[in-house]
């Protein structure tokens, strides 16, 4: 059975739901670089783990298993984890609201300048009070 096509539109409505985007607050490049080198030190502390309740001497048996059952825990579930990102629709949405919320922002301050006795422009928000 064939796959009914898609119209644009309903390529478009999956995309803004489906798709997502990294909204953390550090720079793309930041974080394609920290998670990849978040994940290794995590691996490499699970391996440090096991690898020292293995070096212990002094326990045997079940005592080592349940030792080697909570290092791997703790490596497998870390405290600090990446969070999920924003889908693109909300992404668009929150930045569409900050252009209309920004809009005119230039014309406000001019309007709002007071001209100074040597032909300056200054903004009253600037002025220091008297």
């Amino acid at each position: 059975m064939a796959r009914r096509s898609r119209t644009p539109q309903e390529k478009k409505s999956l995309s803004l739901t489906r798709d997502r985007r990294n909204t953390y607050g550090n720079n793309d490049k930041a974080a394609r670089k920290a998670i990849p080198r978040f994940k290794a030190a995590t691996h490499r502390g699970l391996r440090r783990s096991v690898k020292t309740e293995l070096a212990s001497h002094d326990v045997t048996g079940e005592v080592l298993d349940r030792k080697l059952a909570e290092a791997t825990h703790r490596g497998l579930h870390p405290q600090k984890t990446k969070g999920a990102d924003t889908p693109l629709g909300k992404v668009v949405a929150a930045k569409k609201h900050k252009r209309t919320v920004r809009a005119g922002g230039k014309k406000r301050r001019r309007d709002s300048a007071v001209p100074t006795a040597t032909g300056h422009m200054t903004f009253s928000i600037w002025d220091p009070k008297p």
